[in-house]
């Protein structure tokens, strides 16, 4: 073998390490879950006017988890909420900084948390249709995971008397292709 051809040897070398490194990295979060629990409206005396929301106590998980979730059990978990406002008008509004995160919980020696990015839309029920819709973006946490885009969404609500709450996050990676560029550069 000639000088030049052992030359070449640890260059392909690196080039496959460098490649077999980079797929170790941690993968996006995937999935959704839901939460419910107490709550009041904030500068209303009612939901569909209401400009934001005062969680009161920390809330339980209500849905199953799927995805990067799946392993959360349903009712067990306390899970804490910063109380955020939305202001008085309907679509996107800005989010203050002293939002994040939105909400995080614990199970298992996994960190879940949610950081809210925007508010996109905002859909306010009426006085017969006492209820409100919030839903934004935000960056999902997870432990183990690449941190990543997601939606969510709150709702509150009078059905009967009776007071509705839930809030639930599902997570948007990256699509594939984008990554694979990103690797390719």
């Amino acid at each position: 073998m000639s000088f030049s051809m052992l030359k070449k040897i640890p260059l392909a070398a690196s080039i496959v390490l460098a490649f077999s490194a980079g797929a170790a990295q941690a993968a996006p979060v995937t999935g959704t879950i839901g939460f419910g629990g107490p709550g009041l409206y904030v500068g209303a005396t009612n939901w569909y006017q209401s400009t934001g929301v005062d969680f009161g106590t920390p809330w339980a998980v209500t849905t199953a988890g799927t995805g990067s979730f799946a392993l959360v059990p349903l009712f067990t978990n306390p899970v804490s909420f910063t109380d955020f406002n939305w202001g008085a008008g309907t679509g996107a509004v800005n989010v203050p900084a002293v939002l994040n995160p939105a909400w995080t919980f614990a199970h298992a020696g996994v960190t879940y948390t949610l950081d809210i990015s925007t508010i996109s839309n905002i859909l306010r029920g009426s006085a017969a249709n006492n209820s409100i819709s919030v839903s934004g973006t935000g960056t999902l946490k997870v432990t183990g995971y690449d941190d990543t885009t997601g939606v969510w969404n709150f709702t509150g609500g009078d059905n009967g008397g009776a007071l509705n709450l839930s809030f639930s996050s599902a997570a948007v990676p990256l699509p594939a292709t984008i990554g694979l560029l990103g690797l390719g550069l």
